[in-house]
């Protein structure tokens, strides 16, 4: 959904990638492994599908995920340190709570993921897509999204700092009490935005996008009769 506008990121993103090390196969089930272990590291999970997991508080470090599927997954509070999502449907995953450092998500399916009430550091969104994701009162610094689709996101009382929107779409997504001072929505579409006017000063759009915005003045524009 590549969409030329003529504009450059306001500011470079220096979001650190995962630090991978070396991995080994997953020998066990991840639904039996973390039945009775609270951490998985160093592991490749192949393709397969981890149904209905129940836990708090597991913790992911040095592992990366292709082409799994997570459905009916409850697990807040997770940590995930150095983790990369190749492929996976995360559609609807639980993940209140979370603290994620360096975590990239590639080519995923997003929709309806519970992201509230995180802490998100240095994580990569590329080619994702996915309606209603959850990011409210969370806080998101060095976040890149990359050619996503995720219209009806929430951003609701989130904080946010150096994060980019690139060729991304954010329909009807939400940002109220969010304060969008130093954010550069240029490369993103944002038809139908929510938010409250003194939340949007200091936000970075082209002239273009200006008659998006128009709508949360409650303005009524004719042309003369």
């Amino acid at each position: 959904m590549k969409k030329s506008t003529g504009y450059k990121p306001h500011a470079p993103l220096k979001v650190v990638a995962p630090l991978l090390a070396p991995q080994q196969s997953a020998e066990q089930p991840l639904e039996e492994w973390l039945q009775e272990n609270d951490s998985l590291k160093d592991s490749q999970v192949g393709p397969g599908v981890t149904t209905g997991l129940e836990k708090r508080g597991i913790t992911l470090s040095n592992c990366t995920f292709s082409r799994h599927f997570f459905p009916g997954c409850f697990l807040p509070a997770i940590q995930m340190n150095d983790v990369v999502f190749d492929s996976c449907d995360l559609s609807n995953v639980n993940w209140n709570a979370a603290s994620l450092h360096r975590v990239e998500f590639r080519n995923c399916k997003l929709t309806g993921i519970n992201l509230s009430e995180s802490t998100l550091y240095h994580l990569s969104f590329r080619n994702c897509v996915g309606e209603y994701v959850n990011f409210s009162m969370s806080k998101l610094e060095q976040i890149r999204f990359e050619e996503c689709d995720l219209p009806h996101t929430s951003f609701t009382e989130c904080r946010l700092r150096s994060v980019g929107f690139i060729h991304s779409r954010l329909t009807e997504s939400e940002f109220y009490r969010t304060p969008l001072r130093g954010i550069d929505l240029r490369m993103a579409e944002i038809a139908g935005i929510q938010a409250y006017i003194p939340d949007l000063r200091g936000a970075i759009v082209s002239a273009l996008q200006t008659t998006d915005l128009i709508p949360l003045l409650g303005v009524v524009i004719k042309d003369e009769e």
